[in-house]
C-alpha cells in the first residue's frame, strides 16, 4: 500500500475510535445507556466496572472513555502536524501503545467479563488499525505522504488519496458533535409496548415503579409530586409498587399497598408510608392505624395470597420494559431511572404535554446523514494532484 493510503487509513481509524469513545463516554456518564441497550454486551462491559475508577468521594469516574477520546484526539491531531519528522515521533508515541492497549482490552472482554460490547470492538479496532498504519508509514512513508499533502493541484489525477487540511478538521469536528447532538436530534425514548398500554389517551400518563424501602424511591416520589402539582394540570398516575428481594419492609409495604386500592385508599397509604425521609420503619406501619381503613380486612388481604397476583403483574411488566433498576418512572414516552430533581420531572412532563417526547429523526436516518456529510466533507476536500512528470528517455 502507498504512504498516502496509510495516512488516509490512520486518520480515518483515528476520527472513528474518536467518535465512539465519545458514544462510550456517554454511555458511561448516564443511568441509562443512548446508544446501547443495558442489557447487551455494552451493559455488560459498563457494569462490570473496569471502566471506572471511584474517587474518595465514592464518585465513579469513567476514566477508560476518557482516555480513548483524548488518545484518538491526539493520535488525529499529530496527523495533521507540519513536518513529517514531527508526525512520525507524535504519532509513534501514541500509535504502538493504542495498539497494545486496544489488544488488552479485547483480552479483557473475552477472558474475564466473558461478554463482548459492539461499541469497544469498534474503539479496539481503530486502535489496531491506528498501530498498523503508523508501521506501514514507517519514516520514508511520513515523508513522502506529507510532501504530497502540500502539492496541491487541479491537474491530471494520480492514485494517491489526498485531503485538504481544513477537511480533515471538519471532520474532526463532525466526529465529536454528532455523538454529543444524537440525544438531542435523534429520537431516543421509545415506549414499550407493555408500558403503552397503561395510557390514558387525553392526559399525560406517568407510571411508576418503586420500592416503598428503596432509599432512592423515597427520595424521587416527593420530588415527583411537587412536579406534578407545579405542572398544574391534570395528570393519569400509575403506581406500581415492586418488593425487592431482601426487603421485607417493602415487600410489606407494596402488599399493604395493594391491599388499600381495595378500599380506594392506596395514596393515604402511599402518603404515611413514603412521609419522614429516605429510610422505611416499623414506625411508618404504625401510623397506618390513624386512616380511616377497615383495619381487619387490610390484615386479613396483606396476609392472604390476593397481593401476589398484582405484584406479580408489576413485575413482569418492569421485566419487559428491561427491569434497570428503581426507581424506573415513565412520563409520558420518557423513562427516567434513579432520583432526580422536581425541575427534571417538570420538564418532562411539558414534553409529554407538547407530544415531544416522542419525536426526533430515526437513529438510522441521523447515522445516515452524519455519514453522508462525512463523505461530502471528503470529496469536496479531496485534492487531486498533478502527476509526476515523465523522465527523459
Amino acid at each position: 500500500m502507498r504512504p498516502p493510503h496509510w495516512l488516509f487509513l490512520l486518520r480515518i481509524a483515528s476520527l472513528l475510535g474518536l467518535a465512539v469513545s465519545v458514544m462510550v463516554l456517554i454511555d458511561y456518564s448516564a443511568p441509562e445507556m443512548a446508544f446501547c441497550s443495558s442489557s447487551s454486551g455494552c451493559g455488560a462491559v459498563r457494569d462490570s466496572g473496569f471502566g471506572f475508577v471511584v474517587l474518595p468521594s465514592g464518585e465513579p469516574i469513567p476514566y477508560l472513555p476518557m482516555l480513548g477520546v483524548l488518545n484518538f484526539a491526539g493520535l488525529f491531531a499529530a496527523s495533521l502536524l507540519g513536518g513529517a519528522r514531527q508526525r512520525h515521533i507524535a504519532v509513534g508515541s501514541l500509535a504502538l501503545a493504542s495498539g497494545a492497549a486496544g489488544l488488552a482490552l479485547l483480552a479483557v472482554q473475552a477472558l474475564l467479563i466473558e461478554r463482548f460490547c459492539s461499541l469497544c470492538l469498534v474503539v479496539d479496532g481503530s486502535a489496531l488499525v491506528v498501530a498498523v498504519s503508523h508501521l506501514g508509514l514507517r519514516r520514508a512513508g511520513w515523508e513522502r505522504a506529507t510532501a504530497l499533502e502540500m502539492r496541491a493541484g487541479t491537474t491530471p489525477v494520480t492514485s494517491d488519496l489526498c485531503v485538504r487540511p481544513l477537511a480533515w478538521l471538519a471532520l474532526g469536528v463532525l466526529a465529536v458533535a454528532a455523538p454529543l447532538a444524537f440525544k438531542s436530534v435523534a429520537r431516543t425514548e421509545q415506549l414499550p409496548e407493555v408500558i403503552a398500554r397503561l395510557h390514558h389517551p387525553e392526559r399525560v400518563t406517568v407510571v411508576e415503579f418503586f420500592d416503598y424501602e428503596c432509599p432512592h424511591c423515597r427520595i424521587a416520589l416527593p420530588e415527583l409530586k411537587k412536579a406534578i402539582q407545579a405542572f398544574g394540570r391534570p395528570v393519569h398516575i400509575i403506581r406500581q409498587p415492586i418488593g425487592l428481594k431482601g426487603h421485607k419492609l417493602g415487600q410489606r409495604a407494596a402488599r399493604v399497598h395493594v391491599c388499600a386500592a381495595e378500599q380506594v385508599a392506596s395514596e393515604a397509604v402511599l402518603e404515611v408510608l413514603m412521609e419522614g425521609g429516605p429510610i422505611l420503619t416499623e414506625e411508618h406501619f404504625a401510623r397506618l392505624e390513624r386512616l380511616e381503613l377497615d383495619h381487619p380486612r387490610l390484615r386479613a388481604c396483606v396476609e392472604s395470597d390476593r397481593p401476589d397476583q398484582a405484584l406479580g403483574t408489576y413485575l413482569s411488566r418492569i421485566e419487559q420494559a428491561e427491569f434497570l433498576g428503581l426507581p424506573t418512572i415513565y412520563i409520558g414516552s420518557t423513562r427516567l431511572i434513579g432520583s432526580a430533581p422536581y425541575e427534571v420531572y417538570l420538564e418532562a412532563l411539558e414534553k409529554a404535554e407538547a407530544r415531544r417526547d416522542g419525536q426526533g429523526v430515526p437513529p438510522a436516518v441521523y447515522w445516515a446523514l452524519v455519514s453522508l456529510l462525512a463523505l461530502a466533507t471528503l470529496g469536496l476536500g479531496w485534492v487531486r494532484l498533478p502527476a509526476a512528470p515523465a523522465r527523459a528517455a
